[in-house]
């Protein structure tokens, strides 16, 4: 059974992305516990009643989108101010980098000064919605470096009878209920952010996680990173499973012999 410490850990960390992208995975638990539901309610009063402004626009203003879709199926219920604030943050941010979304959420509260000025802009002579711009690809690739495109086919190419996944989430592989008296303060806000490059999974035993690589680079000797690093390593030795770490060889290795090495 969910336990809501990992809600009031991300709520006292102030990390909203993770505690909206965690309400989110456990939508279906969350609606049937009043416990876990009153737990919702009160880390979300924090998240209201922060200076959203001090967070990274980006992440914050895609969980707020989430948390706004959560609010429209029944799984929290915001007050109609929390909703409006919601609404006129998203109306205001989308307004200059995707005006469709922007009209979409300008739509629940029109007598909203944000709103108002959105539909304004925004809407055809006739009274009709409509953007007077063509949409622009927002989607990126799903590696950001060919050296990590390179190596996701290497370990594929090491076990080609198994699934192989990049970035995979740790919470989605690792059970925290059972971490989460081994962990401190600092270890469950990360586990929640924390993010695999590969993991090979066993797609005839429920997919289950066979094995953990990351693709290490200079950029991961900075002492910050290499603090996070050493968190994830330490989160998935208290799992029970080793983290495999490499780095780009030189010739005449390849990533293939690498991978292969590594595992033993």
């Amino acid at each position: 059974m969910l336990q809501p410490d990992v809600l009031y850990t991300l709520g006292l960390a102030g990390d909203w992305v993770g505690l909206i992208q965690w309400v989110r995975r456990h939508r279906r638990e969350i609606a049937a516990d009043l416990n876990l539901t009153a737990a919702v309610r009160t880390t979300l009063a924090g998240l209201f009643a922060d200076e959203w402004s001090r967070h990274d626009p980006f992440l914050l203003h895609d969980a707020l989108g989430q948390l706004h879709l959560l609010h429209l199926t029944g799984t929290v219920h915001l007050t109609e101010a929390e909703h409006r604030r919601l609404v006129t943050t998203l109306a205001g941010w989308y307004a200059e980098s995707d005006p469709f979304r922007a009209v979409d959420y300008a739509r629940f509260f029109p007598d909203e000064d944000v709103c108002a000025g959105v539909l304004r802009r925004f809407s055809a002579a006739d009274g009709s919605e409509t953007v007077p711009i063509e949409p622009e690809d927002h989607t990126r690739p799903l590696f950001r470096s060919q050296a990590e495109s390179a190596f996701f086919e290497a370990v594929r190419q090491v076990f080609p009878t198994f699934a192989v996944y990049p970035n995979v989430a740790l919470s989605s592989v690792v059970d925290f209920s059972a971490l989460k008296h081994q962990l401190d303060r600092t270890s469950r806000g990360y586990f929640f952010r924390a993010i695999i490059d590969c993991v090979v999974f066993d797609q005839h035993d429920g997919y289950r996680p066979l094995h953990f690589f990351e693709l290490d680079s200079p950029y991961h000797d900075d002492p910050k990173r290499a603090e996070r690093d050493a968190l994830k390593t330490r989160i998935l030795a208290l799992a029970g499973r080793p983290l495999f770490r490499l780095r780009p060889p030189d010739p005449p290795d390849t990533l293939v012999d690498a991978v292969r090495r590594v595992v033993g």
